[in-house]
């Protein structure tokens, strides 16, 4: 399912789109920039024009569209709330739109439909009003479902960009709360969590047809000085204003047929919540701590001057912190210069933390000299030990900080690289998403031409039967339409081994078909007639068309499931006319691939040439997930090449093949084979004292 949400989208919170994009498709939000949401199923779209707006609405095809009026919140001035508003309708009127839900406010003065003087009621009412009213013509006349939701005033316990916090962020910055209408007046606040659980089960439920209005109330009804008391629990310094205004703010009402229709009730409670939303715009203001860090991690000569600085402020304390400890028997064991040095290295580096170490080594040596002559220090080895803990603890807490700068740097470089690439494929995206119609008509009118056809037959013309196998499937999906084509060839005692498959089936699918298993199947074919399995056999596939030579049945080409349309005669002719040409060419090839020049003398082992050609093909297999193999390399030291191929074509499956290299290495190519069937394969060979080693020779 395709959704575009679209108007204003600041009151909602990142958690919310995030939680609809693990249930729908394609999320879609338009006039919006967050680089957090993105890589999660979401597209966003910045100042399109009406044109790209109407590329968009015909490449998705949404289903469902959700717009959020600009007067959420209380906003007074919605100018242009009518003509945004009328574009998405007109744009929706031209796609296959099945439901649209217009999230408004509550705050209407003047119920619809009520007969009132004019001059009592505000411009900005009539034009709410107006908004509605084309709701409802929408739904008359080009929409199946229009849903309006009247909410009240939205906040998050996550997001900043609603009406609460501002409020709560602006009094914290002034010291005033500034309430629009009287304390007495009652408004509404619901949290934007059960907002997106409504949504959510709205768009659960099938379609309903017609127009239909609720008034939503998150059932947390406040006066404002009942709100202006909450918040001046959590921030006692605020002083609180009324301004004698009522209009423009959302009041309390309340429908209980949402919960009857949707089971749907709010949870949250603000009051609960609150603190939370308090705490949220104090961690937003950096602290002193917090702001010297910042400039801390930036870089130039402040910070060079900086690190200088501290360096030298914390020798200083750290040495005389040592000379006023030196005679203390509590605390003369601790050298402070260590820590000094330690600091040092694991704050700013290597670099610092080797002149920290020098510097501390200079201290010491002052320190001493005025107890001894220096000529002890230097000559007596044991008063070498703290200087060489000074440059060990300092190159290696430096080293460590070093290496977790670039480490980080690594990282960050890393996310824009990435960041960089998503831009990139997203407008690829983009771009292949509008080329999509344009060339839709013309891929459908060439599947099913005489040139398709021509082309069929180009691409089956092989003598390598590995190769008709990699067209073989590629062309059914591609003429079919179908993503289950399987290619089997028929081994020995009436087992047939899957070749090669379709992605889609491959984990469904049996890797051996023992034929009398499926006598319904293997009459028809032995008889050279199409199968379909009219009866919906669960063990049998859809369509089912040989491959035969002179009357022997070599293999079967098979769909494994269809869908109800193509149960038809028409895509029966289909199958059968493309089946038969990949028959003639995989016939040819097979009998070619027999030819002794294949082969080298004697053996059943590939020559270089057929070898290394196979195995090309055997990748390209792999790589569009048609098949899996397992290459081994053989070590046969005393066997020759003719008793080789002889015990080893014993102990593997006729589909598996023997190959040279040009270096004269032998290998073994296991088709259909994981790495969980070796075992049972290495045993046998290990047994004939056959030795081998997992390769995948490039």
């Amino acid at each position: 399912m395709d959704i575009l949400l679209t108007g204003n989208l600041l009151s909602i919170s990142n958690d919310l789109l995030l939680k609809l994009t693990r249930y729908y498709r394609n999320i879609l939000l338009e006039n919006i920039d967050n680089p957090d949401l993105n890589g999660h199923n979401i597209v966003t779209y910045q100042d399109l024009s009406e044109e790209d707006q109407a590329r968009v609405f015909k490449t998705y095809d949404f289903d469902t569209v959700i717009y959020f009026s600009q007067a959420l919140d209380g906003s007074i001035r919605v100018f242009d709330e009518l003509e945004k508003l009328e574009r998405v309708i007109y744009f929706c009127r031209h796609t296959q739109l099945r439901r649209f839900i217009y999230l408004t406010t509550n705050d209407l003065q003047q119920p619809r439909g009520e007969q009132t003087n004019l001059r009592e009621i505000s411009s900005r009412s009539i034009l709410m009003n107006a908004c509605e009213t084309l709701c409802e013509q929408a739904a008359l006349a080009w929409i199946p479902d229009v849903l309006v939701l009247r909410v009240p005033y939205i906040y998050s316990t996550q997001g900043r960009h609603n009406y609460l916090y501002q409020l709560i962020e602006k009094a914290r910055q002034t010291g005033q709360l500034l309430l629009r209408g009287p304390d007495y007046f009652e408004t509404d606040f619901i949290c934007d969590e059960d907002l997106g659980e409504l949504l959510m089960r709205i768009l659960d439920v099938p379609v309903q047809q017609g127009y239909r209005c609720f008034n939503l109330s998150g059932d947390n009804p406040l006066k404002l000085g009942e709100l202006a008391a909450a918040i001046q629990r959590c921030l006692p310094d605020v002083s609180v204003k009324y301004r004698n205004l009522s209009n423009c703010i959302p009041i309390c009402l309340k429908d209980a047929q949402l919960r009857q229709d949707y089971g749907w009730y709010p949870e949250h409670v603000l009051t609960t919540d609150l603190e939370g939303i308090v705490a949220l715009t104090k961690a937003r203001r950096n602290s002193f701590w917090q702001r010297w860090l910042k400039f801390r991690s930036q870089s130039g000569w402040r910070v060079q001057l900086l690190a200088v600085g501290e360096t030298l402020l914390l020798f200083a304390l750290a040495q005389y912190l040592n000379l006023l400890t030196q005679d203390n028997a509590i605390v003369s064991f601790l050298d402070f210069r260590l820590i000094f040095t330690v600091v040092i290295g694991t704050v700013w580096g290597l670099n610092y933390g080797l002149i920290a170490a020098l510097l501390a080594s200079l201290g010491y040596i002052w320190q001493k000299a005025g107890q001894t002559y220096w000529t002890v220090i230097f000559y007596n080895v044991q008063n070498w030990l703290p200087f060489a803990c000074y440059l060990l603890l300092g190159a290696m807490s430096g080293y460590r900080r070093d290496r977790y700068d670039d480490d980080l740097n690594f990282m960050n470089q890393e996310n824009q690289n990435f960041q960089e690439k998503y831009a990139f494929l997203n407008g690829l995206y983009v771009k292949v998403l509008e080329n999509k119609e344009n060339f839709s008509s013309q891929i459908i009118g060439y599947r099913n031409s005489f040139g398709k056809l021509y082309a069929v037959v180009k691409k089956l013309d092989s003598t390598l039967p590995d190769e008709i196998f990699l067209q073989a499937v590629s062309t059914l999906e591609d003429m079919l339409a179908n993503q289950s084509v399987a290619i089997y060839i028929m081994g020995n005692r009436n087992y047939a081994r899957l070749m090669v498959c379709s992605k889609q089936v491959a984990e469904d699918l049996n890797k051996s078909l023992y034929l009398p298993d499926y006598p319904e199947m293997t009459k028809p074919l032995k008889q050279g007639e199409l199968y379909v399995n009219t009866k919906a056999r669960p063990t049998y596939p859809a369509y089912a068309m040989p491959v035969l030579r002179d009357k022997e049945l070599l293999g079967m080409i098979l769909l494994q499931r269809v869908d109800s349309s193509q149960l038809s005669m028409a895509f029966a002719n289909k199958f059968r006319i493309i089946a038969s040409l990949i028959q003639d060419s995989l016939v040819r090839a097979i009998k070619f691939s027999t030819y002794e020049d294949q082969y080298l003398p004697q053996t059943q082992i590939l020559c270089p040439a057929a070898f290394k050609r196979l195995l090309a093909v055997k990748r390209t297999l792999r790589n569009r997930e048609y098949m899996d193999f397992i290459l081994l390399r053989l070590q046969t030291a005393a066997l020759s090449l003719e008793q080789i191929s002889n015990t080893v074509g014993s102990l593997v499956r006729s589909n598996d093949s023997l190959g040279q290299d040009e270096e004269g290495k032998l290998y073994l190519l296991l088709n259909q084979t994981r790495r969980e069937d070796l075992p049972i394969v290495g045993r046998r060979l290990q047994e004939h004292g056959i030795q081998y080693e997992v390769v995948d020779k490039q």
